[in-house]
């Protein structure tokens, strides 16, 4: 059985999914579990002995930590780099204009300097 489209997203005017609420939503659900999974209690003393009862639930626990940790370092490095990026973006039209401006300045400087 195939979900409503217009369950998971709405339409809009022009007919094109618009996902942007529920991805919204299932993004702070997942934020919500990862810093559940995150403040968890890891049994360390279960992870000294091969042998001990807990030894795998712990280890599990500490591989489930360590996974949702890498994922959340790994998406904020993207985040960073994606808001570098468009602050280089913002800059470079003024960048632009100013060396068009030290350009003509510069071609005034010389032109006096000939006409001397």
């Amino acid at each position: 059985m195939t979900p409503d489209r217009t369950a998971l997203a709405g339409d809009d005017d022009a007919g094109v999914l618009d996902a942007a609420g529920g991805l919204e939503e299932l993004t702070l659900m997942s934020l919500a579990k990862l810093k559940e999974i995150l403040t968890l209690d890891l049994p360390t003393e279960a992870l000294t002995e091969l042998k001990s009862p807990g030894f795998k639930q712990a280890l599990d626990l500490a591989k489930l930590q360590l996974g949702a940790t890498e994922r959340v370092l790994t998406t904020q490095t993207r985040v960073d780099e994606t808001k570098l990026r468009r602050r280089q973006i913002d800059v470079l039209p003024r960048l632009l204009e100013i060396l068009a401006e030290e350009k003509k300045a510069l071609a005034l400087m010389i032109e006096g300097e000939v006409q001397q």
